[in-house]
């Protein structure tokens, strides 16, 4: 399990070079609808939460897809990445 840390470990730090040079002008250029630091909060939160939301969505439809042809199963003792309490 520690081997699969390091490399989730290791590709978010990979990763995060993509969301600078990708995600971080999008951000920088989303507008404030006042000046001050909590405009600016409010509209960055805004922001990243239609982001998870995206993500999260997304990730449900794959699922749903891979469940519904069949490629939504693992052995026994590893951790399911399609895990469903209900399957």
């Amino acid at each position: 399990m520690n081997a699969l840390l390091a490399t989730a470990f290791l590709l978010g730090i990979a990763g995060s070079a993509h969301c600078v040079g990708m995600c971080g002008p999008i951000a920088l250029a989303v507008p404030s609808p006042a000046p001050g630091w909590r405009a600016r909060l409010t509209s960055t939160l805004i922001l990243n939460s239609g982001r998870l939301l995206t993500y999260m969505l997304s990730g449900c439809s794959v699922r749903s897809f891979r469940k519904s042809i069949g490629t939504c199963r693992s052995p026994a003792n590893y951790h399911d990445l399609c895990w469903d309490p209900y399957y």
